[in-house]
């Protein structure tokens, strides 16, 4: 049986494997979902926010740009 550290030293390198294939994943358009959202600040509307929200289908990575 593994110990606690055993198992959080399987997690971490499990991570790093996911990360190493996500920075090599090209992202292709077709492979994005996008989704937009819109933020209001209704006591100044000139710092209303924006952002579109991504997500690639083939290496389930996802991240925000800022609109």
């Amino acid at each position: 049986m593994s110990t606690i550290s055993d198992l959080r030293k399987q997690i971490c390198d499990i991570n790093q494997k996911i990360i190493s294939i996500q920075t090599k994943c090209s992202h292709p358009e077709e492979a994005v979902e996008e989704h937009q959202t819109m933020w209001i600040r209704y006591l100044d509307l000139s710092r209303d926010c924006y952002w579109i929200d991504k997500y690639c289908t083939l290496c389930e990575k996802s991240w925000r740009e800022n609109h």
